[in-house]
């Protein structure tokens, strides 16, 4: 790429001249340009330049302060736009392309007839009757109804003589639920409605005060204004919003910008705005789908923390209630789980199943879920993360309490720093604890469960070799899906189904042709739940780009193949595991997806993971009944397939008409070999070996065969199934969460060689849950953790918990 200088622009463009000012065409295709090589000082002396072509370049935003007053007619295809907002400097525009954008949506044209009020021909189409529309018609109707939003519910909260400082007061509370309250159009117009109906109820503000007063700088003004009636004054032309401080926001800003970069701007980030979608009907085959719904409403609840007591357990009714409540909630069970409208868009009237209950799946033909359990005070909280001051230290003995300001530490007794001094201890500290999947982003939310958790591969790996750190998690519980910066905890994208319960979620990286032929490969998330449908989200463009009926019952485990990004394996209530090729999306989205095979099983499979060492012909799974393996070569005779190999644990031998320890509800490979796993009620993990499992196969004709097992991990003795376990291979640790909101981490570098004593081995720290307080309500007890993850150099922590709570912990 060529440095932009005046000599370069004097080239390019016409009419051939030796000053800036007189050209009038200006031709920067296809130079690799990036948006902070275009120096808005020197391109604005090109005060009669009339026409501009940037196509083919590599621009994600146009630079703010370019001036252009003549510039008619401008080209942006074929870039990497993200945002469309700082068009409106450019008012003279009668033309725009930004085809081949992908990360643009239909909301960003309606955006930008707002923002230009001279544009005819948008990417290539006459749009004088829509813009008009929109202008007029769609303006007048939102700011008759932010208008009567205020004098309905806003209006009366100001005295007869108001100032700006009472304007400033009612604020924040009355452009949010403008925002929230307010529909119009289609729900694939969401995102633009609430980016007009902010800036119409910021002007209704401003309106309000004469003579103006700069709200924004919380003006102490005191000049009294009369009580005047909300005037219908028409919306000005919006500006890109700068960062805020997230301690006093109350509203996300509509713009994608900082939604995609939350760190781009100098000041305090501002909280980002968030995707949602609305349900759609789940076909049997994969449709484009862009009718998807932006939500903007989403909170991040503040938790702090407080001392923590030296017993760090539940309170003493949630926690003795727990077993009981869980039999109610069985009995509750034998219900099926009713179908979903999935045009319905109002929010889900009912408590979300929970997934939590799903014991004795076969006592009923029925669903496994049931409703969300409740902590015995639910608390209320604030808009902002934690920032945790302490933690309880486990130590040898019994449980003790270290006040530690600001910090928090996970950490090994002396006992055990002795015994083991090999093991690498890793020093967390707690960064956020957050509230993003709240039913209608209420703060009192506290029923609903979380159950999936993954960190978003590197772009810059390949899928075989994805062991670079990453610092960008996806979460799933309820009706939501969220893409979270773990450094700053803001919520990046957020994708909402009503009436879905969303129970996991996996990632996948695919390279997409564009339409010149270009390769350009981008991350895709897959989530699925309650319904049997799997969506398919482009996660950086906020775009759920297809869906996939997968399965007639609900879907519990989905995970990617490691040798083939297109391979999706899905696992059912059904009790069938399929495997689906879900196509490579073209430029505007369109894919078909492919059944290629499906594995019978007698119960629900909870987790999946094709074995490392051989990923096109084995895929492992935990299930309700045990764990099994399946050959998943894919040749002439697909169909339908049994297991070819079951695993048979020690912990069987122990089981009683009162104990059944077959539910294997954690499963993962410490490498291409060890594997991780648990049974619920066991009390411990086993790791063992894949190959010298089968090597030890006594009888060729039998699918069982003896676990060969390296070592045995201490862990809970609760009775709770469902708490999943992941692996850190490249750090060679095992972690699982239990009942009580710790975490149970082992250094298991030792026990990958060869089989260890038959003494259970002891985890080499235990992080404990941070005694949490809702601000201005008091203290959480203790919860439970459903899922761990870290990403792949170890450099996050992340749990998810049956409170609705996401946990974020750092290694120093």
């Amino acid at each position: 790429m060529a440095k932009i200088t005046s000599e370069l622009l004097l080239t390019k463009g016409l009419p051939r001249s030796r000053r800036l000012q007189d050209i009038k065409t200006l031709n920067l295709s296809k130079m690799q340009l990036k948006t902070n090589d275009l120096d808005p000082e020197l391109f604005s002396q090109m005060k009669s330049l009339q026409e501009l072509n940037l196509s083919g370049n590599l621009l994600s935003d146009i630079p703010s302060g370019l001036k252009l007053p003549n510039l008619r007619v401008l080209n942006c295809a074929d870039n990497q736009l993200e945002d469309v907002t700082l068009f409106g400097s450019l008012s003279a525009l009668e033309e725009l392309n930004y085809d081949d954008n992908l990360y643009l949506t239909i909301s960003d044209d309606y955006k930008v007839m707002c923002l230009l009020p001279n544009l005819r021909r948008l990417n290539g189409k006459d749009i004088t009757s829509s813009a008009n529309h929109v202008r007029f018609v769609n303006g007048r109707e939102l700011t008759n109804r932010v208008s009567a939003h205020w004098d309905q519910n806003y209006s009366n909260q100001l005295p007869q003589n108001f100032s700006a400082t009472h304007i400033n007061s009612v604020r924040k509370d009355f452009v949010k639920s403008a925002m929230m309250q307010i529909k119009y159009g289609p729900n694939s117009l969401r995102d633009f409605t609430k980016w007009r109906v902010k800036m119409i109820a910021e002007n209704i503000l401003s309106s309000l005060v004469e003579p103006k007063v700069n709200l924004d700088a919380g003006s102490e003004d005191d000049t009294k204004i009369g009580n005047v009636g909300v005037t219908h004054k028409a919306a000005r032309t919006p500006t890109k919003q700068k960062g805020m401080d997230i301690s006093n926001l109350s509203v996300e800003s509509p713009s994608k910008r900082h939604r995609m970069h939350p760190e781009s701007s100098g000041a305090s980030p501002i909280r980002p705005n968030l995707l949602s979608s609305t349900a759609r009907n789940c076909s049997p085959s994969p449709n484009r789908s862009r009718e998807c719904k932006m939500d903007g409403k989403d909170k991040k609840h503040a938790l702090t923390t407080k001392d923590t007591p030296k017993k760090n357990k539940m309170n003493g009714s949630t926690e003795q209630e727990r077993p009981s409540s869980r039999l109610q909630d069985q009995q509750q069970a034998a219900k099926s789980p009713r179908k979903q409208d999935s045009s319905v868009t109002s929010a889900f009237a009912e408590e979300s199943p929970s997934k939590r209950l799903r014991l004795q799946p076969e006592s009923a033909a029925v669903s496994p879920h049931r409703p969300s359990r409740l902590p015995s005070s639910p608390r209320s909280c604030a808009s902002s993360p934690v920032q945790p001051r302490e933690c309880k230290k486990e130590t040898k003995g019994a449980q003790t309490t270290k006040n530690t300001p600001k910090k928090s530490k996970a950490t090994s007794s002396p006992e055990q720093r002795r015994q083991d001094p090999q093991q690498k201890l890793i020093d967390l500290e707690p960064l956020h604890f957050l509230q993003c999947h709240s039913k209608e982003s209420s703060s009192k939310d506290f029923a609903t469960q979380l159950w999936g958790c993954a960190f978003e591969p590197s772009l810059d790996c390949s899928i075989d070799k994805g062991a670079r750190s990453s610092r960008t998690v996806a979460t799933c519980g309820g009706e939501s899906v969220c893409v979270i910066d773990c450094e700053t905890g803001h919520v990046l994208k957020k994708y909402k189904v009503s009436g879905e319960e969303f129970f996991t979620l996996a990632w996948t990286s695919l390279t997409m042709m564009t339409s010149d032929q270009q390769k350009r490969k981008f991350n895709v998330l897959a989530a699925a739940g309650l319904k049997g449908v799997v969506k398919l989200i482009h996660a950086k463009a906020n775009f759920c780009y297809g869906e996939i009926k997968a399965h007639q019952k609900p879907i519990a485990t989905i995970c990617f193949s490691s040798k083939q990004e297109t391979f999706l394996f899905t696992g059912s209530y059904d009790k069938r595991i399929i495997l689906w090729d879900i196509g490579i999306p073209d430029a505007d989205y369109n894919f078909n997806a492919s059944r290629l095979l499906t594995l019978e099983i007698d119960s629900t499979p909870l987790r999946m993971t094709p074995v490392p060492s051989c990923p096109d012909r084995y895929l492992m799974a935990a299930c309700e009944n045990g764990c099994f393996a399946w050959n998943i070569t894919l040749n002439a005779q697909q169909g339908r397939r049994q297991c070819e190999v079951e695993i048979q644990f020690p912990i069987y031998e122990k089981e009683d008409e009162n104990n059944d320890y077959h539910l294997v509800d954690g499963l993962a490979f410490l490498n291409d070999d060890i594997v991780a796993s648990k049974s619920a009620m066991q009390g411990s993990i086993y790791l063992w070996s894949w190959s010298q499992s089968l090597k030890n196969q006594k009888n060729k004709h039998s699918k069982k065969v003896d676990a060969y097992i390296l070592a045995e991990l201490q862990w809970s003795q609760t009775d709770l199934p469902y708490l999943m376990l992941c692996s850190c291979p490249e750090k060679d640790y095992v972690l699982c969460g239990d009942e009580e909101g710790r975490v149970w981490m082992y250094d298991v570098s030792m026990c990958k060689t060869k089989a260890t004593s038959k003494k259970i081995t002891c985890p080499t720290q235990i992080l404990k849950w941070p005694t949490l307080s809702s601000v201005g309500v008091g203290k959480l007890k203790g919860t439970m953790i459903n899922g761990v993850t870290v990403d792949p150099s170890f450099g996050y922590l992340v749990y998810i918990t049956d409170k609705n709570i996401v946990a974020i912990w750092k290694t120093k």
